[in-house]
């Protein structure tokens, strides 16, 4: 929505228009994705996979450790493949941890 007001530039029939456009093809590929994600559960562990990885890419751009970042070069290859694994190594545990079901000891 932010990006269809800042290409019509103030020009109010543009804004509507392209809101009017946008709208529905926001709501039909959500749609579309969530089908998809039922259909081919590994969609969601390759999204958290992708945000892990832009997270760490993130991390070696920021400014903080610049200098650190550029006199270790390795960083930038390990520091996203280990956001992703991260990120999905978490997941499936958590997803492990919370459908186990409670032995005899726990359920109290």
């Amino acid at each position: 929505m932010i990006g269809v007001a800042a290409a019509a530039k103030g020009n109010v029939p543009l804004l509507v228009f392209g809101l009017v456009i946008s709208i529905p093809l926001i709501i039909f590929g959500s749609t579309l994705i969530l089908k998809l994600m039922g259909r081919f559960p590994i969609i969601i562990t390759i999204g958290a996979g992708l945000l892990g990885w832009v997270a760490g890419e993130m991390a070696m751009g920021d400014p903080a450790i610049h200098n650190f970042a550029e006199s270790h070069h390795t960083l930038h290859n390990f520091a996203p493949a280990a956001g992703a694994v991260l990120v999905v190594v978490l997941g499936k545990w958590l997803t492990m941890r919370n459908s186990t079901p409670p032995t005899a000891n726990q359920a109290g």
